[in-house]
């Protein structure tokens, strides 16, 4: 989960929006802080692709794992603390975020 969360970070920090939107299920549900939600890994691939190439360009995301709850043997629901930067890690982290991580059948 925390390998997850750090691969995060750095496809958000390489603007990549095809690796961010990678580590999503097909399924998936994003609900963004900007009263934005998104539905799909293609919808969230194409919304990031946006946002690295405009709102978001050039900035960097922080986050700080803040709990882990275990729903089952392939569920999990992380908790953390994050913020977007450009220059210097910010000390204070304003956001929180909320996962829910589910291991797939391949093991992803």
């Amino acid at each position: 989960m925390c390998a997850v969360l750090s691969s995060l970070a750095q496809a958000w920090g390489s603007g990549d929006a095809d690796a961010y939107g990678a580590l999503f299920t097909q399924d998936a549900a994003y609900t963004a802080y900007v009263d934005a939600y998104y539905q799909g890994r293609c919808d969230i691939t194409e919304a990031h692709r946006a946002l690295f190439s405009g709102f978001v360009k050039g900035t960097k995301l922080a986050d700080s794992l803040l709990g882990i709850r275990f729903l089952g043997p392939d569920t999990a629901l992380v908790t953390s603390r994050g913020d977007t930067y450009t220059a210097g890690k910010p000390g204070e982290l304003t956001k929180v975020q909320t996962y829910t991580m589910v291991r797939e059948a391949d093991g992803q």
